[in-house]
């Protein structure tokens, strides 16, 4: 029996990417493949689909092997692999679907429950930044402002040693 083209390729398709790809779509509902890092992306999942595909087929062979006791023949007379496989491949698709990764807008992940864990060290530099700013532009000879200024920096000063103590208490832990 000659065959397919057709039977050819979507062999192919379900053992080298289907599989794979309706996994990582399920795992990865907000990949994009368009705009900024795309085809980084892209080559991802292009990469983990085949490998995903290969390695899904390899264990669905050997479970199919291990639970018929007279073996399985992988053919299109026998196609108990390639079912399993595009159930596999449907269900991933299936469940990507749902969680948003063919919508047009990338779905979105909750925002951590944490602060930015370099908010504290921008905060501290940008304080740092305005103590040496209030230092370095003092006119030495106005002495009205100097009160006003030495609360300032004292403040600022307050504040960096706050933080400081913060982000050491974040290290320890």
């Amino acid at each position: 029996m000659a065959t397919e083209p057709a039977e050819i390729l979507l062999g192919l398709l379900l053992v080298f990417f289907l599989p794979g790809f309706g996994a990582v779509a399920a795992t990865f509902p907000e990949w994009r493949y368009r705009g900024r890092g795309g085809w980084e992306r892209g080559l991802t999942a292009l990469t983990l689909s085949v490998v995903l595909s290969v390695s899904l087929t390899v264990l669905v062979g050997y479970g199919l092997l291990a639970l018929s006791p007279s073996g399985f023949a992988a053919s299109w007379t026998d196609p108990t692999l390639e079912t399993v496989l595009a159930l596999i491949a449907a269900l991933g698709l299936g469940v990507g679907a749902v969680r948003g990764a063919f919508s047009g807008t990338p779905a979105v992940r909750p925002e951590p429950q944490e602060p930015d864990p370099f908010e504290l060290t921008r905060e501290l530099d940008r304080l740092q930044r305005e103590c040496r700013k209030i230092r370095r532009g003092r006119p030495a000879s106005d002495a009205s402002d100097a009160p006003g200024l030495r609360a300032q920096l004292e403040a600022l000063e307050s504040e960096i040693h706050r933080i400081e103590a913060e982000l050491e208490r974040e290290y320890v832990q």
